[in-house]
């Protein structure tokens, strides 16, 4: 079992994919960006910096995230496990801030997968 050499035809195919899904989504893209910067500002506004807080505010962008761009829930499931695996390898070797601030995420990369299958069903 070899290391396989990516060929031009197989770099044209995953050009080829990402436009196919970015095309569609340029809109809801530009959306997402958007909101994500306005609650990034109002963070820096007085008085909303007391409610968001950098949590508050990434919690908000990715619940959002799959529903603007209508992305499947399986993909934060698969990115949640693998993350929660690294958070116990980090764990394991004893940097465990780092493992306590990536289990933060893990929760909310979870929650809004979640998110998005409740209301996909």
């Amino acid at each position: 079992m070899g290391i396989r050499k990516f060929t031009f035809a197989d770099i044209e195919r995953v050009e080829k994919t990402l436009f196919q899904w970015i095309l569609p989504k340029r809109y809801r893209l530009v959306l997402l960006l958007f909101v994500i910067s306005m609650l990034t500002a109002a963070g820096f506004a007085p008085y909303f910096n007391l409610i968001l807080n950098f949590y508050i505010i990434v919690l908000v962008s990715l619940v959002l995230t799959p529903i603007i761009l209508n992305v499947d829930s399986k993909i934060f499931f698969v990115v949640g496990i693998v993350c929660f695996f690294l958070a116990a390898l980090l764990w394991f070797m004893g940097q465990t801030e780092e493992a306590e601030v990536l289990t933060e995420y893990i929760f909310i990369i979870l929650l809004s997968g979640s998110f998005k299958a409740f209301l996909s069903s």
